[in-house]
């Protein structure tokens, strides 16, 4: 599991590292106040993040595919596990400026 995630802004020195408990707090959240977001499955084999705002529903153009030897995509890939982190992270501090 990935323990810290990297949350860049246009300088470094705005830039911040946050750790589980603070991206729990930033997810339960968006949770509360109708901001979720989820990966989607496309085909068998790829996926997509789709984000649902207050009920505006955006999909996310970056497609996900399986690693080569893998039956089907789950959490544990972890490159679409920690994008749907980071934004729930980048929409609590959207929220709460």
């Amino acid at each position: 599991m990935v323990d810290h995630i990297l949350i860049k802004t246009n300088t470094m020195e705005e830039s911040k590292v946050y750790n589980h408990m603070d991206r729990m707090k930033h997810m339960s959240w968006c949770l509360k106040n109708d901001i979720f977001i989820y990966f989607q499955p496309l085909t068998y084999s790829t996926g997509c993040l789709m984000l649902s705002d207050r009920g505006k529903l955006f999909r996310k153009p970056e497609i996900y595919k399986q690693p080569i030897g893998k039956v089907r995509l789950g959490k544990k890939d972890l490159k679409w596990w920690v994008e749907v982190m980071k934004l729930y992270t980048s929409k609590f501090l959207e929220h709460n400026k």
